[in-house]
């Protein structure tokens, strides 16, 4: 970090040793994304339930990725309330742990998950409206939604007032993710694996751990790359 020598200051270097995986080699394109981020504490060092191993290529759920961005903007230690009533499933097991429905709880406080409103998605699902659906996978577009809205909840980024539509123009309008990928693209660079010119492959498909990794380390990498010291 450069910054400007104005006044006195107090610098404290922090080390930490890397954090690695079995199955996320050196040479793998996210391995810099994926170990940055274990290494400080947003994605668990141990490994899937302390196996050692991240499943890059598993997808997501919507619960593990609140846990992902609260931890990664210190949300994780706030108490909220929960808005939403589908932290278990309809028989009333299958419950998401009480850290993660903490974690969902923060991103509804700070406007970054909103859940679904619509009746007929929620009653689908055995529940009521506005629902979370927690166990569902977070697609693509949405991992992008959800780290630009928490950025523009900090103040970092500026989400703008008009669309610009030749980027990725496969996303409809009505998927309400077109002003944060705009948002995003403008503050971090293209999507992780995809062109500024042309489609959002997948952005409609399941998200993996992989893909949520490298998306959230670049717009951190990009954000705090930058001299933000008064």
């Amino acid at each position: 970090l450069t910054f400007p020598v104005t006044k006195d200051r107090t610098v404290v270097a922090t080390f930490a040793k890397r954090a690695t995986f079995a199955d996320v080699l050196n040479g793998d394109g996210n391995y810099e994304a994926i170990t940055q981020l274990a290494t400080r504490g947003i994605i668990n060092p141990a490994g899937v339930n302390g196996s050692g191993r991240f499943e890059p290529n598993r997808g997501i759920v919507r619960a593990e990725s609140a846990g992902l961005i609260a931890r990664a903007f210190g949300w994780n230690t706030e108490q909220r309330d929960n808005p939403f009533p589908d932290r278990c499933d309809p028989q009333g097991q299958n419950c998401i742990d009480a850290e993660l429905w903490n974690n969902v709880a923060a991103l509804a406080f700070h406007n970054v998950a909103f859940g679904y409103p619509g009746a007929p998605t929620c009653e689908g699902a055995g529940t009521t409206p506005p629902c979370y659906l927690p166990r569902n996978p977070v697609l693509s577009a949405q991992v992008i939604s959800f780290i630009t809205r928490a950025f523009n909840e900090q103040g970092g980024w500026q989400k703008p007032a008009t669309d610009t539509p030749g980027l990725y123009p496969n996303v409809p309008e009505e998927s309400g993710h077109r002003l944060d990928l705009v948002a995003y693209v403008a503050n971090a660079g293209a999507v992780p694996g995809q062109p500024t010119t042309g489609p959002f492959t997948g952005y409609d498909q399941p998200a993996t751990r992989r893909f949520s990794a490298a998306a959230l380390w670049q717009a951190m990498n990009a954000y705090y790359s930058v001299n933000r010291l008064p």
